[in-house]
């Protein structure tokens, strides 16, 4: 007959004097499960089953008595149970169930790492269409594909260390196109841990390059060549009003590194702000705009070149230009009328 003991004060005491690293939450499960077995060391028999629950009644020849060392085996379970369970958050205690160690494991197993076929689908696919979005750190684009990753594993599907780095290179912004070659080039290959840090030191260069946003009154674009037009044409506003077209002109605004040109600048007198037409500017320059929550980017079409940026102020774009003087801003839809209307 199995024999079990019950523990004694001061196995207690030594029990609960190692305290656990985090709780257990829906995020976190892949590190929690890695943690628990050595956090409990020899007590994790009760959680995992290799020390079994014993029957409460065991035959001798003469006859059933009860098991004297079932009652030792419940306060055991019972004290490993509650170690258990003060590792988990208070969030995930809504599933905590069942009556012993065993029971409590197999049902956190059932809720944060289900393993189904319907389940494995749904993340190998987000894994797989896995995209740094367009305002979107280093940092957290790669904690987007670990979670990924521990929660394949968590089911016993594990991702491969070079196939998770190959998944992350390929989904990286345009703006790393550059990088992404040398990533794959790299001997020996780059590791997933590695790339934080060079994605890191990568955005710091870019960065650096930037041209300074300056932190006074924004600035926006005037015109130094003006003509007469033969046809007076209108401008649509918001409201419905048109507005007379009097002259259309060109000229040139200058960066740190670049000219860029402005062509059909329409001059309005009744418009006291000034616009800038982004399709007709792209055109022109040969360039695109990246538009994230904070500011801007003009970058050039081929080489992807930080060309200009400028911040984003109560919900507008600001174009920086030191040289010009400051004119209040505007918000309208710029819409050139035919003469005929």
């Amino acid at each position: 007959m199995e024999t079990i003991t019950a523990f004694t004060t001061q196995d207690k005491k030594s029990h609960n004097s190692h305290k656990f690293a985090f709780t257990l939450s829906h995020t976190n499960y892949g590190y929690w499960k890695a943690m628990i077995e050595p956090f409990l060391v020899s007590l994790f028999g009760y959680v995992d089953g290799t020390i079994t629950c014993l029957k409460p009644k065991v035959g001798t020849r003469d006859a059933i008595i009860d098991n004297p060392s079932y009652p030792c085996w419940i306060c055991n379970d019972a004290h490993v149970r509650m170690i258990f369970i003060s590792t988990i958050s208070e969030s995930s205690f809504q599933h905590v169930q069942g009556t012993t160690s065993r029971d409590l494991l197999l049902q956190l197993e059932r809720v944060y790492a289900p393993h189904n076929s319907s389940r494995e689908y749904t993340l190998k696919t987000q894994l797989l269409k896995l995209a740094m979005k367009g305002d979107e750190t280093p940092l957290s684009y790669l904690a987007h594909a670990q979670e990924y990753a521990t929660a394949l594993a968590n089911i016993g599907e594990h991702v491969k260390d070079k196939d998770l780095v190959l998944l992350v290179i390929s989904g990286l912004r345009e703006e790393y196109n550059g990088l992404k070659s040398t990533l794959l080039a790299h001997h020996p290959p780059i590791t997933f841990i590695e790339l934080h840090a060079l994605l890191s030191d990568h955005d710091y260069l870019i960065n650096k390059n930037l041209p300074a946003i300056p932190t006074s009154q924004p600035h926006v674009f005037t015109a130094s060549t003006r003509t007469s037009s033969p046809n007076i044409n209108s401008l649509h506003v918001g409201d419905g009003n048109s507005l007379p077209i009097l002259h259309i002109g060109s000229s040139k605004i200058y960066s740190s590194n670049q000219t860029f040109n402005l062509s059909n600048i329409l001059y309005v007198p009744e418009v006291k702000k000034n616009l800038l037409f982004v399709q007709q500017f792209c055109n022109d320059n040969n360039v695109f705009f990246e538009f994230h929550s904070s500011f801007f980017v003009v970058k050039d079409e081929l080489t992807r070149t930080t060309l200009l940026t400028g911040p984003s102020n109560n919900g507008l774009y600001s174009l920086c230009l030191p040289s010009l003087k400051s004119i209040p801003k505007i918000a309208l839809t710029v819409v050139k009328a035919s003469s005929s209307v």
